[in-house]
């Protein structure tokens, strides 16, 4: 992951047991809240989520591309560096560029490979 530029620091793999339940968390629509996303990925952190998926509405305005370490990445950053966060395009996203610059995801199989 890129911040300002920047590769993202390392962050941490947990290894569970097959029999051990997963912890899942669950987020969305977080543009034009950063405040709000620091409070919940704080929070999300104390839960150790094995996993987080987000639904989409990561930024007010993905045409902007500035606008995605201010809303996304800066306030989710402690929880990016934990938890995987699998993402899903939101219409804020507009399908645009930024979105998949963000993400790395595989392939889904469809006509819009990495939008899911």
């Amino acid at each position: 992951m890129l911040v300002d530029g920047v590769a993202s620091p390392e962050g941490e793999i947990r290894i569970r047991n097959e029999d051990e339940p997963v912890t899942l968390g669950l987020i969305g629509d977080s543009r034009g809240a950063p405040e709000v996303l620091s409070r919940l990925s704080e929070r999300m952190i104390n839960h150790t989520p094995d996993v987080v998926l987000h639904s989409g509405d990561f930024v007010m305005d993905a045409r902007k591309p500035q606008e995605w370490d201010p809303q996304f990445f800066h306030p989710a950053n402690r929880l990016l560096r934990s938890v995987p966060v699998y993402p899903a395009i939101g219409n804020h996203e507009h399908d645009h560029v930024s979105y998949y610059d963000a993400f790395e995801v595989p392939d889904n199989g469809s006509s819009r490979p990495e939008a899911w």
